[in-house]
């Protein structure tokens, strides 16, 4: 069963919002991205070359800095949230089994922000498709219909955040035979610390046997396999487990630290 996922954030302070779009354009290191895939990347600062290649500016992060500025109010609360950062997705295996043409539901997933947060509130929209799993990644700032900073307007409590995953769903997941997540779960996102933990704790649980006295190699190989495979699918199915549940995690981990203590406030209330 694959289902459609949103997830938000908010970010109260320029450095976290200058974090999340050097992420976004890869513009810092991201260990999580496999560079060989990065540049099937795309963002709304593409544009194309003399020979018909897609590329991103060189100067796309200043671009978007400058966009969100120039949507911010003069005047900001200290404690205002400054910027909401929108991640939509679906589970991995919607896309490892085609079930879904990725671009095609990015592309869904864009116009739903779009249509529900205010076009002209999105100061950057890209897609990432050097993680996991494809996802669009946006960031905009929270102005409500009288010009207001307003984040409340949006997120403001249970009721509403239900309400945004339950559009979502009609939307754009349904359309794809995605399914809604359940209501009131309560399961929660780990942390990038107990994410990193049990890694290390399966990567040391795959250590290598040592090597018995008078044991030939051939006698060695077949025992090390008869340990080891069994580990490694383990270690493979644990791995694309703790994936799935970190869907968001990002290069800057303070500041991811940050946003999942952001939304497991919001669940609380």
């Amino acid at each position: 069963m694959a289902f459609c996922i949103m997830r938000t954030a908010k970010l109260k302070e320029d450095g976290n919002v200058g974090a999340s779009v050097s992420h976004a354009l890869r513009t810092r290191e991201t260990p999580n991205a496999d560079k060989a895939k990065t540049s099937d990347n795309w963002c709304c600062y593409n544009f194309t070359d003399e020979k018909g290649k897609t590329i991103t500016k060189e100067n796309a992060d200043k671009i978007a800095m400058a966009e969100y500025r120039k949507r911010l109010p003069q005047k900001v609360r200290k404690n205002g949230v400054r910027a909401i950062e929108l991640m939509l997705t679906a589970s991995p295996e919607a896309f490892q089994e085609k079930k879904i043409n990725p671009i095609e539901y990015l592309n869904n997933c864009d116009s739903w922000a779009k249509k529900t947060f205010g076009a002209k509130n999105i100061f950057l929209i890209t897609h990432h498709y050097d993680e996991l799993t494809p996802h669009s990644s946006i960031l905009l700032v929270p102005t409500d219909p009288k010009g207001k900073l307003n984040c409340r307007y949006f997120l403001g409590g249970g009721a509403k955040l239900r309400a945004l995953q339950d559009s979502f769903f009609e939307q754009v997941g349904k359309k794809f035979g995605l399914e809604r997540g359940v209501k009131g779960s309560k399961a929660r996102h780990q942390t990038v610390k107990q994410f990193y933990t049990k890694l290390e704790q399966l990567d040391k649980a795959i250590e290598p046997p040592a090597k018995k006295m008078l044991e030939s190699f051939e006698q060695y190989s077949v025992r090390y396999k008869a340990k080891i495979l069994p580990l490694l699918q383990k270690h493979e199915e644990k791995v694309l487990e703790l994936s799935r549940d970190n869907l968001t995690l990002k290069s800057n981990l303070n500041a991811v630290q940050r946003r999942l203590e952001a939304l497991e406030s919001d669940l609380k209330r």
